[in-house]
């Protein structure tokens, strides 16, 4: 006997998908030319009450990601060999910014709502935590490296398979610059 998912449950769904959905056409929008400083979208998707609650969903997508990639680099040791900890974050950061692009385009385009000011101050908190340094300033940082060198790196489906994340991340120190 099976059950039909609770009407929670369904809104979960209905939710990532809305949001997935959004970020993918975005991805190909911005793959196809479209300047990413000006990405707009013209209606929220199904599951959302406001523009605020998406923006709010996208960003926990983005930060989760940015947090795992900064997690992997201190578990293996990659910041604190030669390079130290800003710079892994700056990497982690402008990696991120490249496997998201959709999403980063998006809350840039939309970084003066309120809920989100909210949660960019929040994750410079956790970058200075992190590393040390003012987050802001990190940020920055990763955002020069991602628009002098956006072609430079790889996607990361485009990196061969026998390259540890190690390597990987110093592929993105020197390709921003900074290793």
């Amino acid at each position: 006997m099976t059950t039909a998912p609770s009407p929670t449950w369904q809104r979960v769904h209905l939710r990532s998908a809305g949001v997935r959905d959004l970020l993918d056409d975005l991805d190909a929008r911005i793959a196809a030319g479209e300047p990413a400083h000006a990405v707009r979208i013209d209606r929220v998707p199904e599951g959302y009450d406001d523009l605020d609650d998406l923006l709010v969903q996208v960003y926990g997508t983005w930060i989760r990601r940015l947090q795992a990639r900064l997690e992997q680099a201190w578990e293996l040791d990659v910041p604190l060999t030669d390079v130290g900890p800003e710079h892994a974050a700056a990497a982690a950061w402008a990696t991120t910014a490249r496997e998201l692009p959709g999403a980063r385009a998006l809350l840039d385009a939309y970084a003066d709502r309120p809920a989100l000011r909210r949660l960019r101050a929040s994750e410079e908190n956790w970058m200075a935590l992190t590393t040390g340094i003012d987050g802001a300033t990190l940020i920055d940082i990763a955002r020069a490296g991602v628009a002098r060198t956006p072609a430079a790196t790889p996607a990361p489906d485009a990196v061969p398979a026998r390259l540890s994340l190690r390597e990987r991340l110093g592929r993105e120190l020197r390709a921003l610059r900074i290793a």
